[in-house]
């Protein structure tokens, strides 16, 4: 039984490429969200999310893109305030506005 979950993990973490793996392990570390790459990358990330949403909003005009795309936009918002607030309000656990 454990050969064969040994052999899982290593034919899982051989699929793996080596940049991927360590931008994996770099955002999993305490305290990356703050990267200003890594905004970068959700920034860009979430505005292709939008547009896809626009898009397809466009095309079906269907009411549940439109909440889905409220959303989207409560998600980024939210991203962007907790990236804007100083180091004292994140590390006490509790916000006070």
């Amino acid at each position: 039984m454990d050969t064969q979950e040994n052999q899982l993990e290593s034919t899982i973490g051989s699929d793996i490429p080596a940049p991927i793996g360590n931008v994996v392990s770099h955002i999993m570390t305490p305290g990356s969200s703050l990267n200003p790459t890594f905004l970068l990358l959700l920034d860009c990330s979430l505005g292709l999310l939008l547009t896809v949403f626009l898009l397809l909003l466009a095309m079906s005009k269907s009411l549940h893109f439109v909440a889905l795309i409220l959303i989207e936009l409560g998600l980024w918002a939210s991203v962007k305030l907790y990236a804007s607030l100083p180091d004292s309000y994140r590390s006490c656990g509790t916000l006070m506005f």
